[in-house]
């Protein structure tokens, strides 16, 4: 996902093994042998390090050399920036993610003798280990402490990397994604209708909603968006639901179709049982429209899924309990047209796009 005018004089944003500098493709810098291992002798140390630390958490051989084939082009990638802040004095590097961009921006500002500026986003992925693969992000510990300005997605992001800092943390600072502005509302539904929308994957523990569902006395329907590794998994834990209960699987949908959804089916509430987050912005896009939230306390979702917005439930809930929390619902103030112009008027005051990236792009004409 591209920033909106960002005011930079280098704009960096990975595709592949490519880069695009201010939208313009690139190739990498392709080096010598010597050059790529020599050149970088304290990097490659620091490789060694984390190989050491996949091994002993029990990786395959294939993922170890998937991991060096990385840290290759994470070289190749900063020498050809090194070579491109020559030609451009006082350069701002940018990352949107936090993971092998900003290691080369990392490489970057130790190896330049040039004034370079580096700053990076930080989602969920690269700011807790429990999302990454075997549980644990390579060259954190580096890139905390050579990039200059980091911004987390969420203030529980910003408190968890600055956990991880020795001495000063000011470079960490949270500032807030946002999604789409528009002026439609999910209309009221007639009956109890739930929906979700994530990537199908086991962090997300949506095979813990079929369990719910069968909890849930009252006829109710449940919308699945999206797609994954686990939805074959989601499907047959479905088949044998009581008949009262209905589920929709939509698939994949685009951010438009997302948007169409919502403004012409109702729904009651939102639901997320992660076991992760960053700070989602499948929450965002449904408070947009005033659906209210039912949210698991885990990431930055108390930063949204407040009073205001819906029900925070703890990480390890009873899935009883959130069963009657749903068959409750539609006799709340919650399910109601008040409500939810509360929940988008949170919405527009904290998650607002337009609004956020203005605020970031003020923050960033001050590095």
């Amino acid at each position: 996902m591209k920033e909106a005018n960002i005011p930079f004089t280098l704009y960096y944003e990975v595709e592949s093994n490519n880069a695009s500098i201010n939208d313009r493709k690139i190739q990498y810098t392709t080096l010598s042998f010597f050059k790529c291992y020599f050149g970088y002798f304290h990097f490659w140390l620091l490789v060694l390090s984390e190989i050491f630390q996949y091994l002993r958490r029990g990786c395959t051989i294939g993922f170890i050399k998937d991991f060096i084939s990385t840290s290759r082009h994470t070289v190749r990638r900063a020498e050809y920036l090194q070579a491109l802040i020559k030609k451009t004095p006082d350069s701002i590097l940018y990352s949107y993610f936090f993971d092998d961009i900003a290691v080369s921006m990392a490489l970057v500002a130790t190896h330049t003798q040039n004034n370079v500026v580096t700053l990076s986003r930080t989602h969920g992925f690269e700011t807790y280990d429990e999302q990454a693969p075997y549980q644990h992000i390579p060259f954190q510990t580096f890139k905390l402490n050579h990039i200059d300005k980091i911004f987390p997605v969420s203030k529980q992001g910003a408190r968890h990397l600055q956990q991880q800092v020795k001495g000063n943390t000011d470079h960490i600072e949270a500032m807030y994604l946002g999604s789409d502005p528009h002026e439609l509302y999910n209309p009221l539904p007639k009956s109890l209708s739930i929906v979700s929308c994530a990537y199908v994957r086991s962090i997300k523990r949506l095979d813990l909603v079929p369990e719910i569902l069968k909890k849930i006395t009252i006829p109710v329907k449940w919308t699945l968006i999206g797609d994954g590794e686990d939805l074959p998994l989601i499907k047959q834990l479905c088949s044998d639901l009581p008949h009262h209960i209905t589920v929709d699987f939509k698939g994949s949908l685009t951010q438009v179709e997302i948007y169409d959804l919502y403004s012409q089916q109702g729904f009651t509430c939102f639901l997320s049982v992660s076991a992760t987050e960053g700070l989602p912005i499948s929450i965002m896009e449904a408070i947009s429209f005033g659906i209210p939230v039912i949210a698991t306390d885990v990431g930055g979702c108390s930063e949204i899924v407040t009073a205001a917005t819906g029900v925070l439930i703890d990480k390890a809930f009873d899935t009883s309990a959130l069963a009657t929390i749903i068959e409750q619902f539609e006799q709340s103030e919650m399910a109601t047209n008040e409500y939810r112009e509360q929940v988008k008027c949170f919405w527009n005051e904290n998650f607002n796009a337009t609004n956020n990236y203005q605020i970031f792009k003020k923050r960033l004409n001050k590095c």
